[in-house]
C-alpha cells in the first residue's frame, strides 16, 4: 500500500492553510463592526468611574434637587397664631361708655343703630409684643353722627380682645373734630380739634384747640405720652376762666389708680378741677380729674401749642363731691 504522494500532501497543507487565514480574517472584521464585544483595555478599565457614581442624566438631575424638595416635603406648614387682626369687633360685646349702653353692634341695639369703622389701626400699644387696635364705634342720622374711638387690647392667654379703659376720642356734628388717626410700631396717634368746654360757638367753623396726641397702654388704661405725659381719654378743656391752684404737696396720675404712673415731663405748676359733669364716664370716686397748667421757658418754645390743656388724676382721701350716676364704675 502506498501513502499519499507527496504532491497531494502539498496542496492539503495550502488549502489549511487558506482555511485558517480566511477564518482569522473574518473574525478581525466581524470583531471591527462590533466594538462593544471587545474586552476594555487596561486604560479604559482605569478611566471607569465607580459603579456607584455611574447614573443617567436625568438621575443625576433629580439626585441635585433632592434635598431641597425632601425638605419642603417634611417641613409641616406652622399655622400662625391668632391676633387682634383677626377679631371681628361689629360681633363683639361693646360698652359704650359716651352714650352709656352695651352691645353687639353686628345685632343692633334699641337706640340708634351702632356700626364698627372700617377704619382699624394695630400697634402694640401696651408692649407685651402682641398689637392691640384702635377702632371707632359710631352711628349717623338724620341728626347727625357721632364716632368714638377706642382701644382694644390683644389677650395672647385667651387670644381675644378687650376694650382697655373709656374713650380716647370723640368726632361729632357741632363738636369735636378728629382730623385723623393712626399707628406707630408701638403707640397710636390721634390729630384733633377740640372746642372748650361749654363754649358758645359756630357749628360751621373748625374747633379752634389743636392737639396731636400719642397714646400708649399701661396697665389696661390709655396714657398719653407726647406732648407731654398725661391722661391718655377724652379731657375736656376749660375755657380759660378756671381757678388755678399750686401744685404743692398732690401727686398727678397718669389714670385713676393708686398704682398708675404720675404725670411729667415737665412736670406741671398749677391745677383746676375739671368739668365731668357733661361726661360721666369721667367720674371716679375718691379721683378727680384736673387740668394741667406748665410754666413755658424763657428761651424756648411754649410746653404745649394749639391751646390744648391736658388732663391728670388727683386721689382724694374724703371725697365730698356730688356722686352723679355712674352707669360703669371701674372695676376693683
Amino acid at each position: 500500500m502506498t501513502g499519499p504522494s507527496p504532491r497531494h500532501l502539498w496542496s492539503s497543507s495550502l488549502a489549511l492553510t487558506m482555511l485558517l487565514l480566511v477564518t482569522s480574517s473574518c473574525s478581525a472584521e466581524q470583531s471591527a463592526q462590533n466594538p462593544s464585544e471587545q474586552e476594555p483595555s487596561a486604560q479604559d478599565s482605569d478611566s471607569s468611574p465607580p459603579a456607584e457614581q455611574r447614573s443617567s442624566p436625568s438621575s443625576a438631575a433629580v439626585g441635585a434637587e433632592d434635598p431641597e424638595e425632601e425638605a419642603e416635603a417634611v417641613t409641616e406648614v406652622e399655622e400662625e397664631e391668632p391676633s387682634i387682626r383677626d377679631v371681628e369687633f361689629a360681633d363683639l360685646e361693646w360698652t359704650e361708655w359716651v352714650n352709656e349702653v352695651v352691645l353687639i353692634p353686628a345685632e343692633g341695639s334699641d337706640g340708634p343703630e351702632f356700626e364698627v369703622s372700617e377704619e382699624i389701626h394695630y400697634a402694640d400699644a401696651d408692649g407685651d409684643g402682641h398689637e392691640d387696635a384702635l377702632v371707632s364705634l359710631g352711628w349717623t342720622d338724620d341728626r347727625g353722627f357721632e364716632d368714638i374711638w377706642y382701644i382694644w387690647a390683644w389677650d395672647p392667654d385667651t387670644e381675644s380682645a378687650y376694650q382697655a379703659g373709656g374713650p380716647v376720642a370723640r368726632a361729632a356734628n357741632c363738636g369735636d373734630h378728629v382730623e385723623s388717626v393712626s399707628a406707630g410700631e408701638d403707640h397710636f396717634v390721634i390729630e384733633e380739634h377740640l372746642w372748650p368746654q361749654n363754649a358758645d360757638h359756630d357749628c360751621a367753623s373748625t374747633p379752634s384747640i389743636q392737639v396731636t396726641r400719642h397714646l400708649v397702654l399701661e396697665d389696661d388704661w390709655p396714657v398719653m405720652i407726647s406732648p407731654v405725659r398725661a391722661h391718655g381719654g377724652m379731657c375736656p378743656q376749660i375755657l380759660g376762666t378756671d381757678d388755678l391752684w399750686p401744685v404743692e404737696d398732690f401727686e398727678f396720675r397718669t389714670s385713676p389708680e393708686e398704682a398708675a404712673g404720675l404725670v411729667g415731663d415737665p412736670a406741671p405748676t398749677a391745677f383746676a378741677e375739671a368739668d365731668v359733669w357733661s361726661r360721666l364716664w369721667l367720674h371716679y370716686p375718691n379721683w378727680m380729674l384736673v387740668h394741667l397748667a406748665y410754666m413755658n421757658p424763657a428761651d424756648g418754645p411754649p410746653v404745649l401749642e394749639g391751646g390744648y390743656t391736658p388732663c391728670g388724676w388727683v386721689y382724694l382721701e374724703e371725697d365730698t363731691r356730688p356722686v352723679p350716676h355712674d352707669p360703669y364704675p371701674p372695676e376693683d
